[in-house]
């Protein structure tokens, strides 16, 4: 599962579905994207990510740059899925980013597994994912995955999940907007879902 994502809800879904793998029966890394731009197996990945004013998050620049160099391909045998968050509000670059990557990833010769995924924050964010993420599944090849499919450049993420079900989620939300508190090994990140942020507010909140 790799996320790009600066307020956090890219990286919150990431863990959701890592959280329910191993009863599914596949064992699952969690990494921002910029960790994963060395290399590829053909195995499976999910990415999970956000556009900001069009551009892809602080932590998913370099595997864009890495990913818009791939010929035809170089990617051959990796299977995959994206899901974007985003908000219509933003209607010029709303899916920029996810839909670069995912049209990206074809184009190198991956298998798209299941239909690109979006939510917007400024409806039903947390229904649209579930309903994305309901039939993911089904989807992989009949053996599980042992390995993400992009090689990470650094050490493996040590996650440790906390409250991740959309129960826990949504004890916190109201009808437009939600926030929640995540702890990880990593410290205490807050993630919020609702009108997009200023570029300034963005910055101040994710510092």
């Amino acid at each position: 599962m790799l996320y790009g994502s600066n307020t956090g809800s890219a990286e919150a879904f990431a863990e959701r579905i890592a959280s329910d793998a191993p009863q599914q029966g596949y064992a699952v890394q969690v990494a921002p994207l910029d960790e994963h731009t060395a290399g590829c197996r053909p195995t499976a990945v999910v990415l999970l990510t956000a556009s900001y004013e069009g551009q892809p998050p602080d932590n998913a620049r370099q595997f864009a740059a890495w990913l818009d160099s791939q010929g035809a391909d170089a990617l051959k045998g990796v299977r995959y899925a994206v899901f974007g968050c985003g908000n219509r509000q933003w209607a010029r670059t709303y899916r920029a980013v996810p839909k670069r990557f995912d049209a990206a990833l074809e184009a190198a010769g991956a298998t798209r597994i299941k239909d690109r995924g979006e939510t917007d924050s400024g409806g039903d964010f947390f229904g649209a994912f579930d309903d994305w993420y309901a039939g993911l599944g089904t989807n992989w090849a009949s053996r599980p995955a042992r390995r993400s499919a992009l090689a990470p450049t650094g050490g493996q993420l040590d996650v440790e999940i906390v409250n991740t079900g959309r129960t826990s989620i949504l004890r916190h939300a109201s009808s437009s907007t939600a926030r929640w508190s995540r702890t990880s090994r990593a410290g205490r990140h807050e993630v919020a879902a609702g009108p997009p942020l200023k570029r300034h507010d963005r910055h101040r909140r994710c510092a």
